[in-house]
């Protein structure tokens, strides 16, 4: 008698897994491909905006637009996407910070060199700086008030104290030098007393 023998073939369980690990696999290449060319817009997106905020003027970049209280330049972010919106936004703004203490600073120079010979030149420049900081600050809000402000008020108490050290020395040189013309008026006339009534003479 024969025994007949049956044997268990495949079922496609083994090709329907491989099918789907080819199927994860073109879908994560896809997944890097994807963050790849995210990735690299982001970037040329950030770039442009770092250029476009370092190619702003001076003018423009203090310029305060009364409407927002911000730099005119703020303006121009409408325009673009986030990524390049936040980095215009933060380059123009530590721009915006470089450029008023520049321009404090160089106020302050002029400032102190026109008031620098007046008997009161503390007092005077403190009282033109403080004008021309709320001048300066007079149409922005907020953060870019609130710097100009901070900035403003630290570096004029820094410089007065400056001024006030070269105040008092010239103070001290000019008495000195007063004295000493007093001094050098008055010898001939002790000179001559001398010469008249020896050096015994009663002044």
């Amino acid at each position: 008698r024969e025994e007949r023998q049956y044997k268990i073939g495949p079922i496609g369980v083994a090709r329907a897994y491989e099918g789907t690990l080819t199927a994860d696999a073109i879908a994560q290449g896809a997944d890097q491909r994807a963050q790849y060319f995210f990735d690299l817009a982001a970037k040329n997106a950030e770039q442009k905006g770092i250029e476009l905020a370092e190619s702003i003027n001076r003018d423009e970049l203090l310029t305060i637009d009364p409407e927002t209280g911000q730099p005119a330049a703020l303006g121009r972010v409408e325009d673009m996407g986030l990524v390049a919106s936040q980095a215009y936004t933060r380059v123009l703004q530590d721009r915006y910070r470089q450029s008023v203490e520049e321009e404090i600073r160089n106020q302050a120079t002029i400032f102190a060199a026109q008031y620098e010979n007046s008997n009161d030149a503390v007092a005077l420049y403190q009282s033109a700086m403080s004008d021309y900081i709320s001048q300066m600050s007079n149409n922005a809000t907020g953060m870019y008030r609130g710097y100009i402000e901070d900035f403003g008020e630290s570096y004029i108490s820094s410089t007065s104290a400056s001024l006030t050290v070269n105040q008092l020395r010239r103070a001290r040189a000019e008495m000195a030098d007063g004295i000493a013309r007093s001094l050098e008026e008055a010898l001939p006339s002790v000179e001559g007393f001398f010469a008249q009534n020896g050096p015994d003479g009663d002044v």
